[in-house]
């Protein structure tokens, strides 16, 4: 079963030095694949009870899976220690332009600077000004050809109202501008001043956090209950309103081009289980009608908990109507025969999810030209998982991208 994108890039993190370090996973070799060869058979391995199905009747088949491998780090680096966070002591956050390209920003001192793995080169980047804070909002877009800009657009998950001291640089991009118009730029970097939401600017407005977010057709989408959704044009620069209503997501909402569909969690506003997925053919129209598939079980495991209540299951899009789910786990283990004496074991765990729509009878994948305007039943299939252990406490994946 092919996909588009081969590598995952991690990036772990040592607690006790503070030490940053970038892994890859090669999802094309023989010991990472996360796909059956057809989504038949994917279904047919679950049915049989095949112990790279993530969850079947045995309670502990999360703990009997087979590991990831990951090679050794491409490379380490070290974010300025923050003074100021009750909650992180080093604030780092990622952007992915593509699977090789990937944009680091430092939550503290604002530096930020590039990792091209396929080149083995680092690229400074200017400083971004968002104010320092451990989830903003990083989405990317990777500009096609020569022609095409490279941004990442940098927003605080946390808009402030407007005439704040603090609401300056809400919302930025970095550009890499390829065909330069004039020489001062170069194809250099620069950061841009982005207009905020409008609704900062309504009387009585307080500080709410951003429900969801993604990228939909060139705009930036936005989503907060109590306040609608909010779309910004990245051509023109202006936003938009869609509507009163939000999205029924949490976090980031991914995109399949070839499919046109999108994918991500749900809310657990509006679903019991919170990690549910969703998969949706009109994002904008997805707070009517969604096509969901739980990712837990039920009783089958009950030992197994989110690993903290802070780090949200994560989405990656590979392309063709694939995608890598990756949750974090955590169990109590008895040690020595002694039930008094526990230590907790720490895992994530990577799984093969395919998106399909069925359109008279046929069953159509993302390995087409559906140029996003495909309609049908949307079907979601969950093929092979894989965990990988931590092996201390000071040990932690701080994002998947």
């Amino acid at each position: 079963m092919s996909h588009r994108r081969r590598f995952l890039n991690l990036v772990m993190e040592n607690r006790v030095t503070g030490v940053h370090s970038l892994r890859r996973v090669d999802l094309h070799s023989r010991h990472n694949n996360l796909f059956y060869p057809t989504a038949a058979a994917a279904e047919d391995a679950a049915a049989a009870h095949d112990p790279d199905v993530l969850f079947s009747d045995d309670r502990s088949s999360a703990k009997k899976l087979r590991r990831i491998r990951l090679a050794a780090p491409v490379m380490s680096f070290q974010p300025t220690l923050s003074e100021h966070s009750s909650f992180s002591s080093r604030m780092l956050n990622c952007a992915a332009l593509s699977e090789g390209k990937t944009v680091f920003m430092d939550g503290h001192s604002r530096g930020a600077f590039l990792y091209d793995a396929d080149a083995r080169r680092v690229v400074t980047l200017p400083n971004h000004r968002v104010k320092e804070q451990l989830f903003p909002i990083c989405l990317s877009v990777a500009g096609a050809g020569d022609e095409e800009d490279d941004c990442v657009y940098v927003m605080n998950s946390w808009p402030k109202p407007a005439g704040d001291p603090e609401s300056r640089f809400q919302f930025q991009a970095l550009v890499h501008r390829k065909k330069p118009q004039d020489l001062s730029w170069s194809n250099d970097w620069r950061c841009v001043e982005l207009p905020s939401p409008p609704y900062v600017r309504g009387v009585g407005y307080k500080s709410t956090s951003i429900g969801s977010y993604g990228l939909v057709d060139g705009k930036v989408c936005i989503s907060t209950k109590g306040i609608g959704t909010y779309c910004f044009d990245t051509a023109s620069r202006k936003w938009s309103k869609a509507g009163d209503w939000a999205l029924p997501f949490a976090g980031k909402i991914e995109r399949d081009k070839e499919l046109g569909l999108w994918v991500g969690f749900l809310d657990t506003y509006y679903d019991e289980e919170p990690h549910s997925l969703c998969a949706s053919g009109d994002l904008l129209s997805a707070v009517d009608s969604c096509s969901c598939r739980p990712m837990r079980c039920g009783d089958a495991c009950q030992d197994l908990e989110p690993w903290y209540k802070s780090v949200a299951p994560q989405i990656i899009g590979l392309g063709s109507g694939k995608f890598c789910v990756v949750q974090f786990f955590r169990t109590m283990v008895e040690c020595c025969c002694d039930s008094r004496d526990e230590k907790v074991d720490k895992f994530l765990v990577f799984t093969g999810v395919e998106v399909t729509r069925h359109v008279g009878g046929d069953e159509l994948t993302g390995n087409g030209s559906a140029n996003g305007k495909r309609e049908g039943e949307l079907r979601m299939i969950f093929h092979k998982s894989k965990r990988y252990m931590l092996v201390d406490d000071s040990t932690t994946v701080r994002v998947v991208v």
